[in-house]
């Protein structure tokens, strides 16, 4: 085993264990000692990977937005119909936090709503390409006469929003899944009666 995978893995492991901390303690529970701790590592080995535990959460937002691209283009690639791929999103979407607790607790965390810049950038940049693809799709489903041509994209998008932050806040708050995942069908049969044309 080269160095160079050997060193992948402990950041691999680091990442890993540093997203089930934020699950169970929040970002301002993570630490470079509660990570070594999770890890089976001294605290000093950290720093052979990444700088500070900040570099740690742009590299977990980076994991995260990768996730975010392929469960688009997987999405894209099962459906053909513009709409119906917005809502697989939306579905897919709401697994991908499910599965990854942390995400919407790093979301709504102060070290991404006030802190550090670095982070905030980051995060800022995930979401508006995510969103972007939103819109891409809501464009194209306007051209098929999918869906009112007088809402813009940018309101739909916003709207998309409408449905997934509140459900994002929720599992967080309550953590009901089976509840969750109910609410973003009834979010969008309200959603698409909205948007369809009249």
């Amino acid at each position: 085993m080269n160095a160079k995978f050997e060193s992948n893995i402990r950041k691999e492991q680091i990442i890993n264990a540093s997203a089930e901390i934020i699950s169970r303690l929040g970002a301002r529970g993570l630490s470079i000692t509660n990570i070594a701790k999770a890890v089976g590592i001294v605290p000093s080995a950290i720093y052979r990977h990444f700088e500070n535990k900040y570099e740690i959460l742009i590299e977990i937002i980076n994991v995260f937005s990768h996730q975010l691209n392929q469960l688009c283009e997987k999405a894209t690639q099962q459906e053909v119909n513009p709409l119906s791929r917005i809502k697989k999103i939306l579905n897919m979407h709401v697994q991908l936090l499910i599965q990854n607790r942390f995400f919407p607790i790093l979301m709504f965390s102060e070290e991404v709503v006030l802190d550090e810049a670095d982070i905030k950038k980051n995060f800022k940049l995930t979401i508006n390409k995510f969103l972007g693809q939103i819109a891409a799709n809501f464009a194209e489903a306007k051209k098929q006469n999918l869906i009112r041509k007088d809402i813009s994209d940018q309101n739909l998008t916003m709207m998309y929003m409408g449905m997934f932050l509140p459900i994002a806040a929720s599992l967080v708050i309550l953590g009901h899944e089976a509840e969750v995942i109910s609410q973003v069908e009834a979010n969008w049969i309200v959603f698409q009666n909205g948007v369809l044309p009249r």
